[in-house]
């Protein structure tokens, strides 16, 4: 069975309401489905009987929110109730069919990269580090990470560097 790790931050207007929605399409959809993480902040209404929750306070979330992203991923990767091989989703990944979490499919947008805000620091300087003419695999599409690749590739990159990089490319194109 494979994992499902989700990081989840904090400040949601909606009492994390996304989640919710999350976690019934990985219910429903998705097949080969092993335990739940979510790593970060606790909604109240988040049921322990269904999911694995591992506490993580987010430090300066508006110029590093991705370094604590992979600081969670980090954590999932060496903690040893994750599968080896693990499904990285976010809270907003809503699943309307059926996959397998196993054999889930790397989704892309080709050497498309738009974005708005402190984003586009961020892809600018994930095309600086592995090249121009990349994919960006940053969609709102959840990724199979393996646990030891990732801490090998995208957990060798400098991650005190303001706005950080995009994490799903980063693991994609090295791997």
């Amino acid at each position: 069975m494979t994992s499902i790790v989700i990081p989840l931050g904090s400040g949601s207007h909606h009492q994390d309401i996304e989640l919710r929605f999350a976690l019934r399409g990985v219910e429903q959809y998705l097949q080969n489905a092993g335990q739940v993480f979510i790593i970060g902040t606790r909604p109240a209404w988040l049921n322990p009987d269904i999911t694995i929750h591992i506490p993580f306070e987010e430090r300066d979330h508006y110029r590093f929110l991705t370094r604590n992203i992979h600081q969670k991923l980090v954590i999932a990767c060496k903690d040893h109730r994750v599968s080896d091989t693990f499904l990285f989703m976010n809270d907003d990944h809503f699943l309307k069919q059926f996959f397998d979490a196993a054999q889930f499919p790397y989704h892309h947008t080709g050497q498309s990269w738009k974005g708005k805000g402190k984003y586009i620091q961020t892809m600018e300087d994930t095309r600086k580090l592995l090249g121009e003419h990349i994919n960006n695999f940053d969609t709102h599409a959840p990724v199979l990470f393996d646990k030891v690749k990732y801490l090998e590739t995208v957990g060798q990159a400098n991650w005190n560097k303001e706005f950080g990089y995009c994490i799903k490319t980063m693991y994609c194109v090295q791997n």
